[in-house]
């Protein structure tokens, strides 16, 4: 199982708002795999069920924020707010 303290760590002070290869690679050097595998997963269910490009950004960026918040508790505030700006630009 995937320590989830690694997992906010990760996402707060390694991944910028693109998941680069770089970034990947130092996360999966620190972390492990597993946190890789653990942190895309989150970011994909980030994108899912929102309509990014038919509601007002802010809308879908609380939206996800909160439905992050439903299925990853353990996420802080920092990491509910990078994974979901993440998901606002990829959409942009």
């Amino acid at each position: 199982m995937v320590n989830e303290s690694s997992i906010n760590d990760a996402i707060t002070f390694h991944l910028s708002i693109l998941f680069t290869d770089e970034s990947t690679s130092e996360i999966e050097r620190l972390f492990g795999k597993e946190t890789v595998v653990t942190i895309c997963d989150i970011a994909a269910y980030a994108t899912n069920d929102v309509t990014w490009s038919n509601d007002d950004n802010r809308v879908s960026h609380h939206e996800t924020i909160n439905r992050l918040k439903a299925n990853y508790p353990f996420l802080t505030d920092a990491s509910l707010i990078k994974i979901a700006d993440a998901a606002a630009f990829f959409w942009k």
